[in-house]
């Protein structure tokens, strides 16, 4: 399985934190908090589209076998 989308959305998820702090010039523990939280959620839905790709993939490999 590729982690094409964990990957991504994490990444977008830290730079936009980073962003943020050097934007506003200072970082607080909640600013962390919240950048741990958004990092968590972007990681598991970037799971979950990772694993629905390859589970859409895996399913039109069949319904091509079973035609055959």
């Amino acid at each position: 399985m590729k982690r094409n989308a964990q990957i991504i959305l994490v990444s977008i998820s830290i730079l936009f934190s980073l962003v943020q702090a050097i934007f506003f010039g200072e970082y607080h523990f909640l600013d962390i908090t919240e950048c741990l939280v958004a990092t968590l959620i972007a990681w598991i839905v970037g799971w979950q589209y990772d694993k629905l790709r390859l589970f859409a993939k895996e399913r039109k490999k069949a319904s091509k076998i079973i035609k055959n």
